[in-house]
């Protein structure tokens, strides 16, 4: 068969396909035309065109009114399907059309297609470089750059975390205490930062105290420091001689500064990686997950059959 070529008058196209045709619906055509002879997508499609075609927008049957669509119309969808691609809901679409006409994915995915290519033809400010795709790809952009740098800062605060876990696990173990200072060690490399703490004596054994929370070394410098914590000064502690003497973030836990509940301070620095780590973390993650499924549903992208 030709159906570009020399169209055979003996196979007729059936009233409803022509009333399909006369009512400007193209795709409700093709699809009558399928159910009747039994054969492909493209061929009905052919079919279809080629009669289209040969009439030269004169009457479709010798009985049928008269066809007023101009060449080129953008063909006609069922409202819900139309409603959905309107909202840029492809995938709904679709899904709609195989409900209505019982259409296999792959053809109801070429005629959501074709009425798109219509549609962006006759307005081409619709299409995908549109103000509003413009501005969606910004807001992408944005969220997925804020979901990187939070996770970043979290992975940061981490060792953190890790530290104050580690003493609230060990926390029976810690026990009250006076760490006599000898020297103090300040160090600023540009690279890892500021570093300060102190040398000294605790229960007659060499240790080393660092803890950025007993003063702003920043601000004081070296010679503030140095004033405000003299060689011979006592400073109260929790001290645990099984516990790790890693340095964390430049904090020591094998000696901690002594508060009058140790588990609770722990658990409030815990609490603020949670408050402004985490939750902002997560918060984003879902937010960058609902534009991904935003703009699977709207680009071209179609998933198998199952999960329509």
């Amino acid at each position: 068969m030709d159906p570009g070529g020399t169209f055979p008058h003996v196979i007729q196209l059936s009233d409803k396909v022509l009333e399909a045709l006369n009512k400007g619906n193209k795709i409700e055509a093709i699809t009558l035309l399928r159910r009747e002879r039994s054969i492909g997508l493209k061929e009905a499609k052919e079919w279809v065109e080629a009669y289209d075609r040969k009439q030269n927008g004169a009457s479709l049957s010798g009985t049928g009114p008269e066809r007023d669509e101009a060449p080129g119309a953008v063909p006609q969808l069922p409202d819900d399907v139309a409603r959905a691609l309107a909202r840029g809901k492809k995938i709904e679409a679709i899904t709609l059309l195989r409900r209505a006409h019982g259409l296999g994915l792959s053809e109801a995915k070429a005629q959501v297609e074709e009425f798109q290519t219509h549609l962006q033809t006759a307005n081409p400010g619709a299409g995908p470089e549109s103000g509003h795709t413009r501005r969606f790809r910004a807001a992408r952009l944005f969220v997925y750059s804020a979901v990187l740098a939070s996770f970043v800062w979290a992975m940061v605060n981490m060792v953190d975390v890790a530290s104050s876990v580690i003493v609230l696990i060990y926390r029976g173990g810690y026990d009250r205490a006076r760490f006599t200072i000898e020297k103090l060690v300040y160090r600023n490399d540009h690279k890892g930062g500021l570093s300060w703490g102190f040398a000294g004596k605790l229960s007659g054994r060499g240790e080393r105290f660092y803890a950025p929370s007993l003063a702003d070394g920043k601000a004081l410098g070296y010679r503030g420091l140095k004033e405000r914590f003299p060689p011979g000064t006592n400073l109260e502690v929790w001290y645990n001689s099984k516990v790790t003497g890693t340095l964390f973030q430049h904090r020591t836990i094998r000696v901690i500064p002594y508060t009058p509940d140790l588990a609770g301070s722990e658990k409030s620095r815990l609490l603020w990686w949670v408050k402004f780590c985490l939750v902002p973390f997560a918060a984003l993650l879902f937010l960058a997950g609902r534009i991904s499924r935003r703009n699977q549903e709207s680009g071209s992208t179609i998933p198998p059959a199952s999960t329509l």
